[in-house]
């Protein structure tokens, strides 16, 4: 990580804490999610109707959807940042795998400031209405 003037870590901004958790979702990689979000969240996925744990956002929403994903990432996204909580509303698009059926939908995002990182607390995302 790079470090600011005097060996402080510089705060992470919203925009960064998206960029990671999309490239975590296209590298696949857990943990690197995990890191942004609190251990209480409480989601809603395409998936799992009700997560009340990060272990339970992972097994029942990630894994099961991320393995199958490609190509992930943000559109149109609006961020109402205050100074230690953030919302975010944003539109998403993705691939399948195995046939490149395009998949678009929407996700509100809450994040905390905890220390110098936001973390999300409630993750809501879902498909497009058809």
């Amino acid at each position: 990580m790079n470090r600011g003037r005097f060996g402080m870590v510089p705060r992470v901004t919203v925009s960064e804490w998206l960029y990671t958790f999309a490239t975590a979702v296209r590298a696949r990689d857990y943990d690197a999610a995990r890191a942004g979000f609190v251990d209480d969240v409480r989601a809603f996925g395409t998936v799992v109707p009700t997560a009340t744990s990060l272990d339970q956002l992972e097994v029942a929403q990630w894994r099961p959807v991320w393995e199958v994903t490609r190509d992930f990432e943000f559109h149109s996204i609006c961020i109402d940042e205050r100074v230690d909580r953030a919302v975010v509303s944003a539109l998403w698009s993705s691939k399948r795998v195995t046939d490149d059926l395009l998949r678009q939908g929407r996700a509100t995002i809450l994040l905390q400031r905890i220390g110098k990182r936001w973390r999300a607390t409630h993750t809501h995302f879902s498909l497009e209405p058809t």
